[in-house]
C-alpha cells in the first residue's frame, strides 16, 4: 500500500503525519514526555489503512528516537480496539457526568 509522509512545517497542530489512499494520521512530537503523540486518525471502517497508519508512526517513531506512542480516544471502542491491538495499554480512563456514553480513554505504548 502507498502511503506519502508530510512535515508540518510550522509545527503548531501537528508536527507529521502520513496520508494513505483510504487514511490519514496527524502526530505531535514531545521531547520532554519521549513520546509522539497521535492527534488525529481518521480511515474507512472497512480498510487496513487504520492498523497500517498506526504501523508507519510507530516506525517513525523508533526512528526518531523516541520510547512512547500516546493517544486520546473519546467514545469510539473500535478505535480503542484496534490501538489495543496494536500494542497500547489504556492507562486512564475518564466518564464524564453529563456524558456517560462516551468515555475518554488515555492510550500509551511502549515502543
Amino acid at each position: 500500500m502507498h502511503c506519502e509522509y508530510f512535515v508540518n512545517e510550522n509545527g503548531i497542530d501537528y508536527d507529521f503525519g502520513f496520508i494513505c489512499k483510504n487514511g490519514s494520521i496527524l502526530c505531535k512530537v514531545n521531547p520532554g514526555l519521549e513520546e509522539v503523540s497521535i492527534k488525529h486518525i481518521s480511515f474507512h471502517k472497512n480498510s487496513t489503512d487504520g492498523k497500517t497508519l498506526i504501523e508507519l508512526v510507530t516506525q517513525k517513531a523508533v526512528e526518531m528516537n523516541y520510547k512512547y506512542l500516546s493517544a486520546l480516544v473519546i467514545g469510539d471502542s473500535k478505535l480503542v480496539n484496534l490501538y489495543k491491538r496494536e500494542g497500547f495499554e489504556v492507562i486512564s480512563e475518564m466518564i464524564y457526568l453529563y456524558d456517560k456514553e462516551n468515555k475518554t480513554r488515555n492510550l500509551k505504548k511502549r515502543l
